[in-house]
């Protein structure tokens, strides 16, 4: 404010010397005080507004320059981003591409002979005259209960020998830095209205099953997928991963759906570090190895036999060196997994001069306890005597399948019942069994994820 302090103060200094007057000297001296401060506070306040005033226009005319963004400011910041609203429906003809280094992302819209109008996104990668990995989403059908089928769609060409064959069985194996994403496609040929032959192997897009959106989740932490022939082991097709994940963002912006679901949660892992059936050349030096997983024990033995041939076995203990002990073994070249269910023993621990439990034939009840339920199955498949050397033996064998490896893979405990079902006969932990299982395939030639990776159509 530029009011005087000067006169202010002059202003003031004469009110007291008014106020020392002696207030006897005159009566009338009271009325020209009270006259005499009245002028003086509107005289102050005149200034004062008057002072306030002069300041606003001063500022008006004089106005604070505004700083222009630094140098250093990134476009990006300067620049609002353009949001995308979210569409349900589209009536116009519309068709867009973009390429996000080896994966194109594409949207369609057009009508059908019914006047509806749809709108379509793909991601692929590949075509233009070799063979192709892409899926295709329709705008509203992705959702947290749906995912799209992936297809690889070999490219075959009047004449040539195509690389699949009918009903063939392909491994999806995901690289992801020291890490690997196996799945299973199926494989379907024939030939087309107008007598192409077609063929192509997919992975069902059922959320349920996980398989999809498992896959799609290894694509976008992953740096190549490679399909194998499960038998020989083959390679079938390699294809780079490189701009999966910018191109299923983009197909999310144009068929509008969430890609978090994709792109921000880890894919879960499979077998460590395993590999299809026949990738892995048969052992041909010999070697005895056991790793222990917790509760259990896994062991692979490669030796050469009398006429020169190589066998590998391998096995899974819980228990045993003196206790009652359950058994799985493996044999490389045998008929396994998830074609060939394994055998799963009870062996009981005997003594010369003691009975055994078991009898020839007797009933065992396997129960397996998971978190959440109780699985049961049921064997009669009990052998009991004596060997060869009048020691006792009593062991029960039970068929396991896919079912029944999924149970022991999830569960925490296993009991073992007899006599009606009434007596305990045996009782231990399935911690580790997994992680051992896993061991065994990689180590036996195949595929651990039909069991730990199984999806059950009804209960036990």
């Amino acid at each position: 404010m530029n009011y005087s302090a000067t006169k202010l103060g002059a202003l003031l200094a004469t009110t007291a010397t008014i106020f020392a007057l002696s207030y006897n000297t005159s009566v009338s001296a009271a009325g020209f005080l009270d006259d005499l401060l009245e002028d003086v506070v509107e005289s102050i306040s005149k200034e004062v507004i008057d002072s306030i005033t002069k300041d606003s226009k001063s500022q008006k005319k004089s106005p604070t320059a505004t700083a222009p963004p630094s140098s250093n400011t990134s476009a990006k910041a300067r620049i609002k981003s353009k949001t995308t609203k979210p569409i349900s429906s589209r009536n116009k003809e519309n068709h867009q591409q973009q390429n996000y280094k080896a994966w194109t992302a594409s949207t369609d819209t057009t009508q059908d002979s019914d006047g509806e109008w749809i709108t379509s996104c793909r991601i692929h990668t590949g075509g233009d005259g070799v063979s192709t990995i892409g899926a295709e989403i329709r705008l509203g059908s992705v959702n947290l209960r749906t995912m799209p089928t992936v297809e690889f769609i070999e490219t075959i060409y009047r004449g040539s020998e195509r690389i699949l064959q009918d009903k063939q069985k392909v491994t999806w194996v995901v690289n992801a830095k020291n890490q690997e994403f196996i799945y299973r496609g199926d494989t379907y040929t024939g030939h087309d209205d107008s007598g192409f032959p077609y063929a192509l192997n997919s992975i069902q897009g059922n959320l349920d099953d996980g398989d999809t959106l498992e896959l799609f989740r290894a694509f976008a932490k992953g740096s190549k997928v490679t399909l194998y022939d499960y038998d020989s082991g083959k390679a079938l097709h390699i294809a780079s991963l490189s701009g999966f994940s910018a191109s299923y963002l983009k197909a999310s912006e144009w068929c509008n759906f969430s890609a978090n679901n994709v792109l921000k949660v880890a894919p879960t892992a499979t077998s460590e570090p395993s590999v299809p059936i026949g990738s892995l050349s048969r052992p041909n030096k010999a070697k005895n190895i056991r790793q222990q997983y917790q509760n259990w024990q896994a062991s692979v033995q490669t030796f050469s036999t009398e006429d020169g041939d190589w066998v590998t076995n391998c096995s899974l203990r819980a228990g045993g060196e003196g206790t009652d002990s359950i058994q799985v073994f493996a044999s490389w070249g045998d008929g396994l997994p998830p074609d060939f269910p394994l055998t799963v023993w009870f062996k009981a621990a005997t003594a010369r001069g003691y009975p055994t439990r078991l009898k020839d034939n007797d009933r065992v009840q396997w129960i397996i306890d998971s978190r959440y339920k109780q699985d049961q199955f049921n064997s009669t498949h009990t052998y009991a005597g004596y060997d060869e050397y009048g020691i006792p033996f009593a062991e029960n064998l039970i068929r396991a399948d896919t079912d029944f490896l999924y149970s022991l893979a999830h569960g925490y405990e296993m009991n073992l019942h007899y006599g009606n079902a009434s007596k305990i006969l045996y009782t231990g932990s399935l911690l580790g069994f997994s992680n051992a299982y896993r061991k065994m395939s990689q180590w036996c030639g195949f595929s651990a994820n039909s069991a730990l990776h199984y999806t059950r159509t009804s209960s036990r």
